[in-house]
């Protein structure tokens, strides 16, 4: 134990018998927490001095840098790394039916486009919709002689290859085009991101 004689202005050092009591700080004030603090630096008046104290406020700052963090699924999160993102994240990630988190975590794009959409629109007090992959190959790639089509997408292609003849036909009745004979498949793809959702079992995500 180390004591400062004020008469001699020197630090004696005292031996004593070592107890759990002695691992304690005793202060005349009452104790409160003002901040954390990484460590001290006695000076030679003395006093005590704090030092490289991190207080709430610069942790809170730290907490708004762009980062990646990984969640459900193992995958990026969202580019704005907020606790408030995180959280909504999770929750509507959870509400997800399993086979649509199954078929998205195969795809790591969609599933971030798809789970960006859903917190955008919970920011906006709007519901969740099931929204098709970017790169959705459109028209679709067709194997030689057959009626299978090609999305890009096993869910899209799942999907609309198990149909009927006469039903892609309908579908493909969909796409319109115009008088320079540009195609397009907006109808289309609507219609068949409607009944893929259907399928995963998908059901509007109130926010």
């Amino acid at each position: 134990m180390v004591e400062y004689d004020e008469m001699s202005k020197e630090y004696k050092l005292m031996q004593i018998p070592h107890a759990l009591y002695n691992n304690e700080n005793y202060f005349e004030s009452e104790d409160k927490v003002v901040s954390f603090v990484k460590g001290v630096k006695k000076s030679k008046s003395g006093t005590l001095k704090v030092k490289d104290i991190m207080t709430l406020t610069d942790e809170k700052k730290r907490n708004k840098k762009t980062r990646k963090t990984k969640l459900a699924g193992d995958l990026d999160i969202i580019e704005e790394d907020s606790i408030q993102d995180k959280g909504d994240y999770i929750s509507i990630y959870n509400k997800l039916p399993s086979n649509l988190k199954e078929e998205l975590n195969k795809y790591p794009d969609w599933l971030n486009d798809f789970m960006n959409n859903c917190i955008q629109s919970r920011k906006n007090n709007k519901v969740c919709d099931f929204i098709s992959p970017k790169n959705l190959i459109l028209p679709p790639n067709q194997a030689p002689d057959t009626q299978i089509y090609d999305f890009g997408y096993e869910p899209y292609n799942s999907v609309f290859n198990s149909l009927s003849n006469e039903s892609k036909d309908m579908y493909f009745k969909l796409v319109k085009v115009d008088e320079t004979g540009n195609s397009d498949y907006t109808l289309f793809k609507n219609a068949l991101t409607n009944l893929v959702s259907k399928r995963l079992g998908f059901q509007k995500i109130a926010m």
